[in-house]
């Protein structure tokens, strides 16, 4: 249908939808509502969730009305109640109307570009991006999924809003119950609702011109490459095993984002550490380093900085000297140790490799690995003005085997502090980023240690010293993502939260925990959470040497596993595992009912009988 107003003077009005479990309102909304302002006269915020006092204070200077609603009806009920609740005579001063929402960053390329590429074009409605037709529908198994515009941002003009058949359409829209009945009755359907009554429309990232059915998240990189400005939040959060079996390389996207773009990219980590599963962020965005043992590059940063050590073990001071000296700038070296007979062997040995050595004797207690720094030396990193920390240590792991022991600890102290070279692309990397909180070893899997069984019974513990500190990041669900092992540099504002909590010596002792978990470990794994939670991220660190190591050993158990298992992707793997898992469970359900019937019981003398005579019968 032909519109007839002037394009260049389009008046517009936006209602924004926006939901956050914990009501905070991150720079990320701040930032896209602002750019959006610019081609925009009137936004109204629905939000499908309480707001923070700093949140609705933030909104104010960007959108003009504020309207908060109960969770009912997903986005489509939240776009309703705002459409009526502006007003169809007040809708009828506009020229166009966007219904948007929080699911996507942006715009990482000016919103202005887009607009005037739209108003360019005589359509009814549009979008920035659609998703191709797929056969059969993948949520109901049957009929077909039609191409649509994504409902993350839907533009229409006067011409169809101002129709019964909008009118109609709303009226109509049933009560959203699923995430499945918002595809089904709003996102997939409004576009071909209104294209079949004759209204056209247009998407600014076709997904004619790419290969996959949804390039916005498929081919995030190419979309990006086209100055698409929109990056999706689900990337970051998404299955794991989705992103690998189809090579969605959103590590490439967000490196488009920083190098391309003037987007700032620490408005998507400051959103989504805190919004995510640590371990899902992990994978999907690929936070690992791995730094060579020189350097081309001196210290960019001048810091203060301070080693935290706790000494157990006598035998290992040579060990602690000698990694030490491989820190290129001056320091301030806390030692903890059980005995005050120990403090002066210390003070001979180690006298001179630090700006400033003080040593701390602290009561004995078996797992002292996080005790010995949350207790004794919360001072040393709430009040010491430190830049960034090193926490080492000295402690065995819970085996006998001596090469284990021996490996953990080289792994442990080779992948924090491995040369001069290395600890200055450590230092560097930490200091000039102001999002990373944490630098810890990758995970060390060889050995006597059982990969994906962390949790084990102590999860509901860990969760209850988690809301003690107030940590909101969602819970990995199969196994944390943790600073295995105690050891890491770390921003003291990235883990200030843990170090704030009034621990005691006593709570070391408890037994909240079974017999395979401390709260030393608890802490252990708090640590990536800790710093998720308040907005800095948790990166694994690795030498050249370390990750050569890691990924041979680790395909090679990969695909022993694998090979015992059916012939497909890992997706259907698991999928074969679990439906194993549950017949299993199924048929010893129905084993332990037989085991409890009567008609079992009253049999019993007789198959024991049998048994004896069986028994009898194997001797002749």
């Amino acid at each position: 249908m032909k519109n007839n107003y002037n394009h260049s003077d389009i008046k517009r009005a936006a209602f924004y939808l926006f939901y956050d479990k914990d009501g905070v309102v991150d720079d990320y909304i701040i930032y896209k509502l602002t750019e959006l302002k610019k081609s925009v006269e009137t936004i109204f915020f629905i939000s499908n969730s309480e707001l923070s006092t700093l949140g609705r204070e933030k909104l104010k200077s960007v959108v003009d009305t504020i309207y908060c609603r109960e969770n009912v009806g997903f986005d489509v009920w939240g776009y309703k109640e705002a459409l009526s609740k502006f007003g169809k005579e007040k809708l009828l001063d506009y020229d166009e109307i966007i219904l948007l929402n929080y699911t996507f960053f942006g715009p990482i390329f000016p919103f202005e570009e887009m607009f005037s590429w739209s108003e360019s074009n005589d359509f009814d409605f549009w979008g920035i991006s659609d998703h191709k037709e797929v056969n059969p529908n993948p949520f109901t198994g049957k009929g077909v999924l039609p191409r649509h515009i994504q409902s993350h941002f839907i533009a229409i003009r006067k011409e169809l809003f101002s129709s019964l058949d909008f009118d109609e359409y709303w009226s109509s829209m049933p009560m959203i119950k699923s995430y499945n009945d918002s595809v089904l009755n709003h996102e997939s359907r409004f576009t071909e609702y209104f294209s079949s009554r004759g209204y056209t429309y247009g998407v600014y990232c076709n997904s004619d011109d790419y290969d996959s059915q949804y390039p916005t998240f498929f081919n995030i990189d190419k979309t990006l490459e086209h100055k698409s400005p929109i990056l999706k939040r689900r990337l970051f959060f998404h299955d794991p095993l989705c992103l690998d079996r189809f090579c969605v390389d959103l590590h490439k996207a967000v490196e488009i984002v920083k190098q391309q773009s003037n987007y700032d990219v620490n408005l998507i980590w400051n959103n989504i550490s805190r919004t995510t599963q640590p371990r899902n962020l992990l994978t999907n965005a690929e936070l690992i380093k791995v730094f060579p043992d020189e350097s081309d590059k001196e210290l960019q940063i001048k810091s203060k900085l301070a080693v935290i050590a706790h000494l157990s073990d006598l035998e290992e001071i040579e060990t602690l000297n000698r990694y030490l000296n491989n820190i290129p700038t001056a320091f301030d070296l806390f030692i903890t140790t059980f005995d005050n007979k120990n403090k002066e062997l210390i003070l001979d040995k180690i006298s001179g490799l630090a700006a400033n050595l003080e040593i701390r004797v602290v009561p004995y207690i078996q797992d002292s690995s996080m005790s010995s720094l949350v207790v004794a030396c919360k001072d040393v990193v709430l009040d010491g003005g430190y830049d960034l920390i090193c926490r080492i240590h000295t402690d065995s792991i819970e085996t006998k085997d001596f090469n284990v022991n021996r490996q953990f600890k080289e792994h442990m102290l080779d992948n924090l502090l491995a040369t001069k070279g290395y600890v200055t692309n450590i230092i560097n990397f930490i200091t000039m980023d102001p999002c990373v909180g944490v630098a810890a070893p990758i995970m060390l899997h060889s050995g006597d240690l059982n990969i994906g069984h962390t949790w084990k019974k102590d999860i509901e513990a860990i969760k209850h010293y988690a809301k003690a500190l107030g940590i909101k990041v969602p819970f990995d669900e199969k196994t944390p993502y943790a600073a295995n092992g105690a050891m890491f540099w770390f921003k003291p504002q990235a883990l200030k939260r843990i170090f704030e909590y009034d621990w005691k010596w006593e709570d070391f002792e408890s037994d909240d925990f079974e017999k395979d978990c401390t709260l030393s470990k608890a802490i252990e794994v708090l640590v990536h959470y800790c710093s998720h939670n308040d907005g800095y991220i948790a990166y694994a660190v690795s030498t050249e040497r370390s990750i050569e190591r890691a990924y041979v050993r680790l395909l090679y158990k990969y695909q022993l596993v694998m090979s015992e298992l059916s012939d497909c992707d890992a997706y259907g793997q698991l999928n074969h595992l679990k439906l194993l898992k549950a017949r299993t469970q199924d048929l010893e359900s129905q084993i332990n009912e037989i085991r409890d019937s009567t008609s079992w019981k009253l049999t019993l003398p007789v198959r024991k009988l049998k048994q004896v005579l069986q028994s009898i019968k194997s001797h002749f």
